[in-house]
């Protein structure tokens, strides 16, 4: 009997996601030029010999599915799922069964949330992320997790699609907050702010309310931010509060690095492989372990509003590595002119 093509696509990209045999070399990857990252957050793939999913994805009745790269090594409605389940929201869908809902078959994305390409009926419904799988360290206990249904951020929109930043028309798939109450929590062992590296990609889509895009401490202990106050771009780091102000805030894609350590000298921040004009001193090694947000402040009372595609955190200064780090990055996402 005969294949249908969808079938046949079916089975070469169930092939190719073992074997990465259509990818990029896995050795060009970032992880694999950049290794022994503490957590590494992205809706592409970044490590040529990881074999998990990149999200957990949560439909509208509660159904949840595991979403891997497609064929192009990015999340998009050809990506396969698996690991079909409910939810268990026994209060607002108690009847809920996964099983039944969606088949544990090889399947898309877009077949899970009915898009209309990908079923031949019904209705296109919206998604949400509940996990954002750690391609760094597999299953350690570092993934970004958000359990309450109202607070994970969009990653289809039955109406627009898959959420994508195409404000510097790169098209690239990304995960949306509302600036008002999405956000994940992080639990990445072992950061320290003496000796600490990020490199995040962004976008804000309003720049007329605070926002706060991560985390990483508290007010009482050590801490580590990326905030957007009264319309400035700033980094925080250190107990004493003192901050890095990059410039005006605006909805563009941007690429941020910021580093603290030895080799570095101080800490420090990057916009498009740009430095601020200024610095800040090292403060004390301070465990940066309690209360990590990414797209929240720590108390949850300041948002991100906008969209996040990768957040990578090493334990260490990168001072030495960054520039290729940022190159790998904007090589993908084409955020800037070097």
């Amino acid at each position: 009997m005969a294949l249908t093509d969808k079938e046949r696509y079916r089975v070469i990209d169930d092939v190719n996601s073992y074997y990465r045999l259509t990818s990029e070399s896995r050795n060009e990857l970032l992880l694999n030029k950049y290794p022994n990252a503490a957590a590494a957050y992205s809706l592409r793939l970044l490590d040529g010999y990881y074999r998990g999913p990149l999200v957990r994805v949560r439909r509208d009745d509660g159904v949840e599915v595991d979403v891997y790269p497609d064929y192009n090594n990015q999340l998009s409605l050809d990506s396969l799922v698996s690991n079909v389940a409910d939810a268990e929201d026994t209060t607002t869908n108690p009847d809920i069964d996964g099983d039944a809902s969606f088949a544990k078959s090889l399947k898309s994305l877009g077949e899970f949330v009915s898009n209309p390409n990908y079923v031949d009926d019904g209705t296109a419904v919206d998604a949400t992320v509940c996990v954002w799988y750690d391609q760094a360290n597999g299953n350690n206990g570092n993934d970004a997790e958000q359990v309450t249904a109202a607070n994970q951020p969009k990653i289809y929109d039955s109406v627009s699609g898959v959420i994508e930043d195409g404000s510097v028309g790169n098209e690239k798939p990304a995960v949306g907050f509302d600036g008002a109450s999405q956000y994940f929590v992080l639990s990445i062992a072992s950061l320290n702010i003496n000796n600490l590296s990020v490199h995040t990609v962004c976008r804000t889509d309003t720049t007329n309310q605070n926002q706060m895009q991560f985390t990483l401490g508290t007010d009482t202990d050590a801490r580590f931010w990326h905030y957007q106050r009264q319309q400035s771009v700033r980094f925080y780091y250190g107990p004493s509060t003192p901050f890095i102000n990059y410039g005006s805030m605006d909805t563009n894609v941007h690429l941020y690095s910021f580093i603290a350590g030895s080799t570095s000298g101080a800490a420090r921040m990057f916009k498009d492989g740009t430095e601020a004009s200024s610095s800040l001193t090292l403060q004390s090694g301070t465990p940066l372990t309690s209360q990590q947000r990414l797209g929240a402040y720590h108390t949850n009372t300041i948002w991100w509003s906008g969209t996040i595609q990768s957040f990578i955190v090493y334990s260490a200064d990168n001072t030495n590595n960054r520039s290729g780090i940022e190159t790998n990055i904007n090589d993908y996402y084409s955020i800037y002119t070097p």
